[in-house]
């Protein structure tokens, strides 16, 4: 008689665009405790994108936007139960910036450019030629 319990650490995950991800979920308890995956509270629907592993690891393949959730690992047998979470974020490339001109001179043009969409990372540069 031993109570269902979850040896691996639910965390923050972040991961670049296109990466594998493996969300283990280990388990113990006697009788051996059944596992169900969540994504955002919602049932985790298995595919070949998102697939679960006899141990109750959650295997993601090719990670993108539409991937970034909380992934919920819940185990129970009839003497207990337990969860761990994962938030996973993905860094996407971010999109081509948009150039514009501001004011147009005799010998020069003032241009500005704005970053549409930083791919969930900061652009912490600029490179002018």
């Amino acid at each position: 008689k031993v109570p269902a319990r979850i040896v691996s650490f639910g965390r923050l995950i972040v991961t670049p665009w296109k990466e594998d991800l493996a969300l283990p979920c280990k388990k113990v308890g006697a009788p051996l405790p059944s596992v169900l995956w969540q994504q955002d509270s919602a049932h985790l629907e298995t595919s070949s994108k998102k697939s679960i592993a006899k141990n109750g690891t959650l295997f993601i393949k090719d990670c993108q936007r539409a991937d970034e959730a909380n992934y919920t690992c819940s185990v129970e047998n009839t003497w207990g139960k337990d969860h761990i979470t994962y938030s996973i974020r993905v860094f996407v490339p971010p999109n081509p910036p948009s150039l514009s001109v501001v004011d147009i001179f005799s010998d020069s043009l003032l241009l500005q450019w704005s970053d549409n969409n930083n791919g969930g990372s900061p652009i912490l540069g600029k490179f002018f030629r």
